[in-house]
């Protein structure tokens, strides 16, 4: 079996290849039918996301014996990040926000990091939490690179730009891999705190960045398809987890 800090950094460099993923709805015709891509995607998100924090990080924690009261640090956290750079995750097309391109690079930037440092986490844990997690953020990671991607474009990048510079911001969940693994070793008994932290993050992504999508659907018909959606998302990383 490879090592631990090996699997670590493959699962975050896959993780990081999803800022790739606009050249190939790039030749796409029609914002429309991308959009309604992005919209499914999403959907399955959430119960990716949800099944991993309540069936994998949080049930380890209860386990082991460790409360998990720092979830709210976590979320906490994830608020005061978003706040202070004035970023928000981009789930779809911009249509009329005003173009920020090298301020949304920076909140990426962080996020990505922050994603590299659940997953080194995840991995401390054990193997089979290490590949459902980055299983949830791969799903969690495309439509918003997707959208990452297009916000570039209205701000003025070309093409390649926008895919270069995605693509190196994606590598800093590299360096939040190299973080959290090297803290989770390196200071004993500090993992349970690092997981529910992580956990913390990763519900609120899918509570406040997620899940108003699903809410705000008018449409009944699509309300049913993400909900659906939503569930075979969860019920498929639960049953993950119980295999594994």
């Amino acid at each position: 079996m490879l090592p631990t800090l090996v699997m670590i950094l493959i699962a975050t460099f896959v993780v990081s290849l999803a800022s790739l993923i606009g050249i190939f709805f790039i030749s796409l015709r029609g914002t429309r039918k991308l959009q309604e891509t992005i919209d499914y995607t999403v959907s399955f998100a959430i119960g990716a996301l949800l099944s991993t924090v309540f069936c994998g990080m949080l049930h380890h924690l209860v386990e082991e014996g460790f409360g998990y009261k720092l979830v709210i640090v976590g979320i906490l956290l994830s608020l005061l990040i978003e706040k202070i750079i004035h970023w928000r995750h981009h789930h779809g097309l911009p249509s009329k926000e005003k173009p920020f391109g090298y301020i949304n690079l920076i909140g990426d930037a962080l996020h990505n990091f922050v994603d590299g440092f659940v997953i080194a986490s995840s991995f401390l844990v054990s193997l089979s939490l290490g590949f459902i997690t980055t299983l949830s953020i791969i799903f969690h990671e495309i439509p918003q690179e997707i959208g990452d991607f297009f916000v570039l474009l209205k701000a003025k990048f070309t093409i390649k730009k926008a895919l270069l510079f995605n693509f190196l911001v994606a590598l800093t969940a590299i360096l939040g891999s190299l973080f959290g693994y090297f803290v989770g070793v390196g200071i004993k008994g500090i993992l349970p705190y690092m997981i529910a932290i992580g956990a913390g993050n990763l519900l609120y992504i899918a509570m406040t960045d997620l899940m108003p999508e699903i809410i705000e659907e008018d449409s009944k018909k699509e309300f049913a398809t993400k909900t659906i959606l939503m569930i075979i998302g969860l019920l498929i990383v639960y049953y993950t987890i119980r295999v594994l």
